[in-house]
């Protein structure tokens, strides 16, 4: 967790826009490599002016739900890719989301289904993410926290991995070495993190603050309270009430989240503070970068060569080993099995049939039982 009182200034909502309006793409864009670059430095500039200030964060999201919707009244549609994928990353990071504005943007992506692909598909699946976060608020942060800091526990053990395989038509010459040392570094550097109950104290402030905002949740008393306690037995609990809330919700049952997580809030910040303990800033919970690993895309089969070393490794292979025990539900035959080991090599079988009916042998028998039967 980051030292209190660091936060950032607060960004006006003028230079948000500005911000915003830069990194945008333009008709003049030719897509050059420095183009995309510049386009890139542009976005990374606006992201370290929101990341330390969860008021920043949040007026971001208001300037990027307005450019969203003016970009439907004009129909700019070069335009609505860039920035939902912005507004959805932003929604992961702000501390605390209104009701309000939740409405706008689940209404926003909900009136993309009506649009061709691809935005009909992003529509779908940013709809029903906004659907979820809106009532479990901080799920999103909390999954992409536990999966890509491979934080134990039983309800959520998916784990994630970032791999960057650049072009070398791109990145090339002295860019290479430089690109790579610095995406390998801010895995384990970023944002001030250290160790693993850095994070889990970073999920359970985010949590806390998501649900209940700042008219209930004090976030500097807060997080001056989980420096000194056991952070890995709340982020369980905290696990366990999101994962509990979820399972109510599937089955329709109207319990309050916010209640359960009131009560944790209570447990933690009373016992170190006899002072009031509803309202106050928020404490800003930046994402940590995860682990990447940087490569140069020669040839197609080169992602499959990566995940595959990266799936047997015994930290990842430990979390997949339930499916060896419902061989019903997941059967891998021998042959394959040996054929993943030999480093995912190739095989190429000839077929000297054209595929096509009447130039099959009069002796073949084309019916669903032997085609079946067949090996």
């Amino acid at each position: 967790m980051e030292p209190e009182g660091c936060c950032s200034p607060t960004v006006p909502e003028s230079e948000l826009y500005r911000s915003v309006q830069a990194a945008l793409p333009r008709g003049s864009d030719q897509h050059q490599p420095t183009d995309l670059c510049n386009k890139g430095m542009l976005r990374w500039t606006l992201h370290k002016k929101v990341q330390n200030n969860p008021v920043n964060s949040l007026s971001l999201l208001w300037v990027l739900i307005k450019e969203l919707e003016k970009a439907e009244r004009w129909d700019s549609r070069k335009f609505i890719i860039p920035l939902l994928h912005t507004l959805m990353y932003a929604i992961v990071q702000t501390a605390y989301i209104p009701d309000e504005l939740y409405k706008r943007v689940y209404d926003f992506c909900k009136r993309l289904l009506t649009y061709p692909r691809p935005y009909c598909t992003l529509g779908l699946n940013y709809t029903r993410q906004i659907k979820t976060e809106r009532l479990i608020p901080g799920l999103m942060y909390q999954r992409m926290v536990t999966a890509e800091q491979k934080l134990k526990n039983e309800h959520y053990p998916l784990q994630e991995r970032v791999f960057v395989l650049a072009d070398p038509e791109v990145f090339c010459g002295p860019l290479i070495p430089v690109l790579e040392g610095d995406l390998e570094a801010s895995g384990s550097t970023s944002t001030g993190f250290r160790n693993p109950l850095d994070h889990m104290r970073s999920v359970v402030q985010h949590s806390i603050q998501a649900c209940l905002g700042p008219e209930r949740c004090n976030g500097q008393k807060l997080s001056q309270a989980l420096r000194d306690k056991d952070a890995e037995s709340y982020f369980q609990e905290v696990m366990a009430i999101f994962e509990r809330s979820l399972e109510e919700g599937s089955r329709g049952e109207e319990k309050s989240l916010s209640s359960h997580l009131q009560e944790l809030y209570n447990k933690i910040v009373s016992d170190s503070d006899s002072e009031p303990l509803c309202g106050g800033p928020l404490y800003n919970c930046p994402l940590p970068n995860p682990e990447m690993s940087f490569y140069l895309w020669t040839e197609d089969l080169d992602i499959w060569r990566e995940l595959f070393k990266w799936f047997r490794t015994s930290s990842v292979s430990d979390s997949f080993s339930c499916l060896n025990q419902d061989q019903d539900d997941f059967e891998v035959d021998e042959p394959t099995c040996s054929a993943m080991s030999a480093d995912m090599a190739r095989f190429s079988i000839m077929s000297n049939d054209s595929g096509i009916e009447r130039d099959l042998p009069s002796s073949f028998d084309t019916s669903p039982t032997t085609s079946q039967d067949n090996p």
